[in-house]
């Protein structure tokens, strides 16, 4: 071994296994590195093992006297192969950076407060005939795109609201957790897309008696980048990225270039959505990423829309066009019939969906009822020129 054959037998040993342990420790980390990085799915994750096979061949070239030529050769040949993917890697990250993150995007919710004059939710021309206190205001909560629908429903019956009493009355979440509070009896309504199986199969493993009334629609839509020649898509078509069947744009009219499908995560009211238009044709694996939460745990979760070249997800309408106005993309047709408010109210549009007020219990309970009969009473008249059509 280099620099070590006229040293005593115990420090050569002793050499040799403190450099087999650090190889071995350093093989771990880059076997961790790798899998927490995306793994085979994710060309930058190579870097770990082949900093790992560069360390490898370079013991062989250490301890092998007549293959050390050959062996660090292709320890450095390796070693310059990892620092350019890893350089790549960098730059693929600045360029990410530089895209739109619609998912990670949350509008400003503080603007579509319930108050009576604010300008961003829809007013009747004449005070409500329904006119609701404190005491018989019901909680709720609803998924982030139904804020505002609920929010103008509280401002326009309960016009003198307290703010401390709307901070606990009227809250916003995501549509799982919506229905999470519903189910543990924490909101009396709960405006959100439709549930899911889990969600269902969870109400009636409670022994809760879920009830959906519908009281408006909405577009579930797909989304390119602005500059994707691709401007519609039909059902079938649809089915086949998300099964992983079509994989290319060039084989729906577009460039030649990877489709990036990008998912939500399970229980949303988008995801949902989407397995509902799946029916039972099974979707692929949605793309996902590592990310360290609380106390160093390492968790993974469902990567978040970004704006590629070759990137398609999906929302609802109302949240991409009215409240995030993200800019950089564009809604698809589907079947050759666009998203419009048009098509959403007279239902031509194939994902044209209702949403609900979902409640527990009898359906005639108060405080909930008269609150869903003043939306369903009034629900067209705010909302039919704004992107929703109220199914009365």
């Amino acid at each position: 071994m280099w620099g070590l054959s006229q040293q005593p037998l115990w420090v050569r040993v002793l050499a040799g296994a403190m450099w087999l342990a650090g190889l071995f420790m350093l093989w771990f980390v880059c076997l961790l590195g790798f899998a927490f990085s995306g793994g085979a799915v994710m060309p930058g994750a190579w870097v770990y093992p082949l900093v790992g096979a560069a360390a490898g061949l370079f013991t062989v070239a250490f301890f092998m006297q007549r293959w050390r030529a050959w062996t660090a050769g292709a320890a450095a040949a390796v070693a310059l192969a990892a620092m350019g993917l890893a350089g790549w890697s960098e730059w693929q990250a600045r360029q990410e950076a530089a895209y739109l993150r619609i998912s990670a995007a949350e509008p400003e919710m503080h603007t579509y407060q319930p108050r009576p004059n604010n300008p961003r939710l829809a007013r009747l021309d004449s005070p409500a005939a329904l006119q609701l206190g404190a005491e018989h205001l019901p909680r709720m909560d609803g998924a982030t795109a139904l804020y505002p629908l609920y929010a103008a429903f509280t401002a326009a019956v309960w016009p003198g609201a307290a703010p401390e009493v709307l901070d606990e009355r009227v809250q916003v979440n995501k549509t799982s957790v919506a229905y999470e509070r519903l189910f543990k009896r924490e909101a009396d309504i709960a405006f959100v897309a439709g549930p899911s199986k889990a969600q269902r199969a969870s109400a009636q493993a409670a022994g809760l008696d879920l009830h959906l009334t519908p009281i408006g629609r909405e577009a579930f839509v797909f989304y390119v980048a602005a500059d994707n020649p691709v401007r519609q898509l039909s059902s079938a078509q649809i089915r086949d990225i998300y099964t992983g069947k079509i994989r290319d744009w060039s084989e729906v009219g577009g460039r030649a270039g990877p489709i990036i499908a990008f998912q939500r995560p399970e229980g949303s009211g988008s995801q949902s959505m989407l397995q509902k238009i799946m029916g039972e044709t099974p979707l692929m694996p949605a793309l996902t990423h590592h990310v360290v939460q609380g106390m160093g745990g390492v968790v993974q979760q469902t990567r978040d829309y970004t704006n590629y070249p070759g990137a398609i997800g999906y929302s609802f309408r109302v949240f991409v066009t009215r409240m995030l106005q993200p800019g950089g993309i564009r809604l698809l047709a589907v079947d050759g019939i666009a998203p419009t408010p048009a098509s959403i109210g007279d239902g031509s549009y194939p994902y044209a969906t209702e949403f609900y007020a979902a409640t527990l219990g009898p359906r005639k309970a108060r405080p909930s009822a008269s609150l869903i009969g003043f939306a369903l009473s009034r629900g067209k008249r705010w909302w039919s020129g704004r992107g929703m059509s109220a199914c009365l």
